[in-house]
């Protein structure tokens, strides 16, 4: 989870706090972007490629590991020893793409309304955002303890 935040905090803030280097530029069909890459201590590489005409974030790109699944063959829980042998078998690795798109104004910033994750090219998650509030009015009894 504190490594989704980080990607979504460089993609929206364009922030990290680990060392970032301009990669160069990649070609797509649809366009060029410049490639910065990202890299963490401890942590996964990550590219963040920025569109070249408009300067909006477009991807995050990092490799990792899919996720494992324990899958019941016609409708049966697997066995004990079919699980110990999907948990010897070697992970598998992936390229992971987090993509932002169809961005709007909101309040002077324009914002993606789209972002779609994938692995090895295929749409795992697609999240769909309606509304963003910017800059919301707190109220100071919202940060009071409640209750002992």
């Amino acid at each position: 989870m504190k490594s989704e935040m980080a990607r979504h905090t460089l993609a929206f803030l364009l922030r990290t706090d680990a060392p970032a280097t301009y990669a160069g530029e990649a070609e797509a069909d649809d366009g060029k972007a410049d490639v910065i890459e990202v890299k963490p201590e401890g942590g996964t590489p990550m590219r963040l490629f920025i569109d070249k005409a408009t300067h909006l974030p477009l991807m995050i790109s990092y490799e990792g590991v899919l996720p494992r699944m324990f899958a019941a063959s016609g409708g049966q829980r697997p066995t004990p020893e079919e699980i110990e042998k999907m948990r010897r078998e070697p992970p598998e690795t992936a390229v992971f793409e987090v993509r932002y798109s169809e961005y709007k104004k909101i309040d002077g910033v324009l914002l993606p309304h789209l972002i779609t994750t994938g692995a090895n090219g295929n749409v795992t998650e697609e999240w769909t955002i309606e509304k963003f509030k910017l800059n919301p009015a707190l109220k100071p009894e919202s940060f009071v303890k409640k209750g002992s």
